[in-house]
Formats: structure tokens, sequence, C-alpha cells
């Protein structure tokens, strides 16, 4: 109580102790009944969303039959490639795509050619790996990332065989 509000040199307002509290739904802001419109234009915003979020997976779900046996946690990173006619190709472009980036070059690579032939080092290999544990929860061999023999290809495959194979193993 008290705060004092003031305006930065482009007329905005600005709360010097609003970083501390965040901007939560529910504050004392949001129970003033003068707010009244925004707190329930928020809360339809919020149920909205979420019942949207359900039904974008239900849908997805309904379109790929690949995605029932996936891991929740793969499944999410899946959800965009769900028009994908197998897990192996879902995989394949999600990585593709990650690689691309992670090496800055077009989405068009080659993903047969081996990794090194980008010239992929150890701190390529390995931000590529934690992506792949992160998105997947797959563990892929830092060696395997880094061999002159293994593409996207191999990779992309193992992954799928993780968890295609997600039964006979527990994620975190």
């Amino acid at each position: 109580m008290g705060r004092f509000v003031h305006t930065d040199r482009f007329g905005a307002f600005r709360d010097p102790g609003a970083h501390q509290e965040g901007l939560r739904h529910g504050q004392r802001e949001t129970k003033d009944p003068r707010a009244g419109f925004l707190t329930a234009a928020r809360t339809a915003d919020l149920d909205r969303d979420n019942n949207r979020s359900a039904s974008v997976a239900e849908t997805a779900t309904a379109m790929a039959a690949w995605l029932n046996g996936v891991p929740s946690a793969a499944a999410r990173a899946l959800l965009s490639q769900a028009d994908a006619p197998t897990l192996y190709e879902a995989v394949l472009r999600l990585a593709r795509k990650r690689f691309s980036n992670i090496i800055l070059m077009p989405l068009h690579v080659d993903y047969h050619k081996p990794l090194p032939q980008f010239d992929v080092d150890s701190a390529i290999a390995a931000e590529f790996r934690t992506w792949l544990w992160w998105a997947f929860h797959v563990d892929v061999s830092f060696l395997g990332i880094r061999s002159p023999r293994k593409g996207l290809d191999a990779t992309s495959s193992f992954a799928e065989e993780q968890l295609a194979n997600f039964d006979s193993w527990t994620a975190p």
C-alpha cells in the first residue's frame, strides 16, 4: 500500500515493485471491483486456451495413430507433426528443423549425410544431444552424433525405436 507509481520517459506507467511480485492472476489489483471486467476477460481467455489445447491434442491423436504409445513429454513435441505418416517421419522432420537451426543452414539439409560433414563440433553435438533429450527424453550417445557413419536418418531412427519401445523403459 502506498507504492509510488510513476511514468517513464515514454509516458508509460511503471511500478517499481511490480517486478518482485510479478503479474499473477488474482493480485490485489484484479480483485478491485472496477477491474472485474478485466478479470472476467482474462479468465475466459484462460478457459478458452485450455479447451483449445485439449481439443488440439485429441484431434492430433486421432489423426496420428502412431502418437498413441508415445510418452507425453515426446507427444508434446510431436504434436506439430501430427500429419506425418509415421513416427519416424515426425521425429526426422523435427530433428532436421532443429539441426538446421543449430548449424545455421537452410532446412533442406541432406539427412543421409553424416553429421560431422556439416562441421559438427563438440558444442553443436552437445546442443543437439540436449535437445533430443528435452524434446523426446531419448538419450543419444554423444559419439553416435559425432560418428562419421551416422546422419540425421540414423539418429532419428534410433529415437523412433526408443519412443516406440517406451513400455520397456521409464522416462524421468
